[in-house]
């Protein structure tokens, strides 16, 4: 890895800072505390420039975390706090950890504190932990920065800084905090149904503003957002792009599609021809409920087939329902003739329906299954 510290070379780890008046004052910065290897460190920095400074930070030594101080004269560096610097006692990873720099002219006052140092009691403070130097500033910063010596491997660090206080001009910290992505709640409804939803693509630690996405599952469909805590409001856009406050809760609402099955029937005759059972019958029908759609096809008649969301002509058809249905069923009368012929001798007549029948023989077609007819024979 590379080096990012603070020392004979100058400014070499990254920094924020602003410009300040050359004055006293106390400011106070918290830390969470992710320095867990050697020569990862986090801090103040106080600058007329980048050869001319004081630094007062966090760092591990490999066996724990230690305060740690040192001035920059002309690109010089002179540590403070007994060169090594200071045993943080009780210090733990997860820790918030606190930092006071008090300047009044040339004398520093350094304090810290494992629990963010909500409470005055919360401050370490000690005369060793103080020391002078003389400094013409004018801009205040934090920084975060790693190093290595002895040929030891350089640690990666990320740090985490939860606020800088400015005690002459003091803000609520917790309108100061930055919402971070793992601390927002994101549920559903009704839960573990309807679908999922989360943020998107990339883990940023931390953003004005943060996008959640909603997710359907098959039969589901995206119905809105719920947003509680301490500003309520809905929402419908998805992606929601938008900046969250701490302590807000968002539920991704979900609301089942329900589908419809219309079935029509067609019948080419008189009659009351084919009709259609449908099993189960109901009025509407959930994602993947399976069906059983069957022509019924009566004596005299003929199913021509289906057409719509079946094809074919098999009268019984099992499906799954993934979207509204929509198909016809098509029925056909049959006709029937009757063929009638006239044999031996003599004049007589045969009629069918009064018609008579001209000899030898005659074929009448246009009947329908089970419709009467009249057939006579008339002597001359």
């Amino acid at each position: 890895g590379v080096s990012h510290d603070v020392w004979s070379g100058g400014v070499k780890a990254p920094r924020l800072s602003q410009a300040v008046e050359n004055a006293n004052f106390e400011v106070i910065v918290e830390f969470e505390n992710n320095m867990t290897e050697r020569y990862q460190l986090g801090g103040l920095l106080f600058l007329a420039d980048d050869q001319n400074l004081v630094r007062v930070n966090f760092q591990h030594d490999g066996s724990g975390l230690r305060l740690f101080a040192a001035s920059v004269t002309n690109g010089t560096p002179t540590a403070k706090l007994g060169g090594s610097g200071i045993t943080v006692n009780s210090a733990t990873e997860g820790d918030t950890l606190g930092l006071r720099v008090i300047r009044n002219g040339s004398d520093w006052e350094i304090a810290y504190s494992v629990n963010g140092g909500g409470d005055e009691a919360d401050w370490v403070t000690d005369p060793s932990q103080n020391f002078s130097h003389s400094l013409v500033m004018d801009e205040i910063g934090i920084f975060a920065g790693n190093n290595a010596s002895g040929g030891a491997s350089i640690p990666p660090h990320t740090a985490i800084v939860n606020y800088v206080l400015n005690q002459d001009a003091p803000i609520d910290v917790a309108d100061a905090t930055i919402l971070r992505i793992e601390d927002l709640d994101v549920g559903v409804s009704p839960s573990g149904e309807g679908g999922t939803a989360g943020h998107t693509a990339g883990t940023p630690v931390c953003s004005e503003t943060l996008s959640l996405t909603a997710t359907a599952n098959p039969g589901w469909r995206f119905a809105g957002w719920d947003i509680g805590g301490p500003s309520p409001a809905t929402a419908s856009d998805n992606p929601l792009v938008r900046a969250f406050e701490v302590g807000s809760v968002v539920i991704a609402r979900f609301e089942q599609i329900v589908y419809s099955l219309r079935v029509d029937v067609i019948n080419k005759g008189n009659g009351a021809g084919g009709s259609v059972q449908i099993t189960p019958e109901e009025a509407e029908y959930l994602y993947a409920e399976p069906v059983t759609v069957t022509a019924v096809t009566p004596a005299g008649w003929i199913f021509e087939g289906w057409s719509g969301a079946f094809t074919g002509s098999e009268a019984s058809q099992s499906i799954t329902v993934t979207q509204d249905i929509a198909a016809t069923a098509t029925f056909s009368q049959e006709v029937y003739s009757l063929a009638v012929s006239v044999g031996g001798s003599g004049n007589g007549v045969v009629t069918v329906d009064g018609e008579p029948v001209s000899a030898p023989a005659q074929t009448f077609g246009g009947f329908v299954y089970e419709e009467a007819v009249t057939l006579q024979a008339l002597a001359a």
